[in-house]
């Protein structure tokens, strides 16, 4: 299976990721998961997981570059490589 990285600068209130709905509905789509990746540290979302995400929420944004409006949709950050912390 397809995985792409996707790079999270930040989190949201400490606990939740930001996805846009277009790249969710893309990866459910053409089967592939999304790795998620901040400070080290990855959390793996399949098709699976991703079908259970609601993509209605939230108000549209616009993008800068583009006139493809998009929704942020958070997503509890859970990573599973938390190797080596005490």
């Amino acid at each position: 299976m397809e995985i792409k990285k996707r790079i999270i600068k930040k989190l949201w209130q400490g606990r939740l990721i930001s996805l846009r709905d277009y790249e969710i509905q893309e990866a459910i789509n053409k089967n592939y998961t999304i790795q998620a990746i901040h400070k080290g540290e990855s959390m793996m979302l399949t098709p699976t997981k991703l079908k259970d995400l609601d993509l209605t929420v939230g108000k549209l944004h616009k993008s800068m570059y583009d006139t493809k409006p998009y929704r942020l949709i958070d997503v509890r950050w859970n990573p599973s490589d938390r190797s080596n912390q005490s």
